[in-house]
């Protein structure tokens, strides 16, 4: 979960997704369905990205003192 990681259109389905929740509860007469819209509106407001964090690979580099085994044979790395 990061903060601030939200993109623009996210920001607006999670605006009117809260907008829906707070009607459909004060509408029906369950205002505590409408208190589920806080930690809706808190997430939107901090920008909460909930998509699973990818590390980046980390490149190797041989130095030219270092062999590589490809196919069997052997060579320098250039």
């Amino acid at each position: 979960m990061r903060p601030f990681a939200a993109s623009l259109d996210v920001t607006l389905i999670r605006f009117y997704f809260m907008m829906a929740v707070v009607f459909i509860g004060l509408f029906s007469g369950y205002y505590l369905i409408a208190g589920l819209a806080l930690p809706i509106f808190l997430a939107t407001l901090l920008g909460l990205s909930f998509k699973k964090e990818v590390q980046k690979s980390q490149k190797v580099s041989l130095s030219p003192s270092q062999h590589v085994v490809t196919n069997d044979n052997v060579r320098l790395a250039a």
